[in-house]
């Protein structure tokens, strides 16, 4: 679990909060989940992200992502997912 603050004052005011846990859903698999609020002159924007992966052996593994990004700064909502394979020597 993480949790984190941060302001700043000056040409730009600003606030961020964000939030983070992961955790084993086996011995294989594991599971992240990131949350962020940002506050910028009075604009909100928010990113959410999840994040699941298995390890295969060997050095492979399978990856799942998802992120989404909203609120006022970014004008609109945008969402990617992803699906990939890592291999590592």
């Amino acid at each position: 679990v993480g949790l984190g603050y941060g302001q700043s004052t000056g040409g730009t005011d600003g606030t961020v909060a964000s939030a983070s846990y992961s955790m084993s859903l086996d011995a294989d698999t594991s599971l992240a989940i990131g949350y962020a609020a940002f506050n910028q002159d009075s604009d909100d924007s928010n990113v959410t992200e999840v994040q699941i992966s298995r390890s295969l052996g060997g050095g492979a593994s399978v990856f799942a992502e998802y992120s989404n990004v909203g609120g006022d700064t970014t004008g609109d909502e945008a969402s990617a997912f992803a699906i990939g394979t890592s291999v590592s020597f």
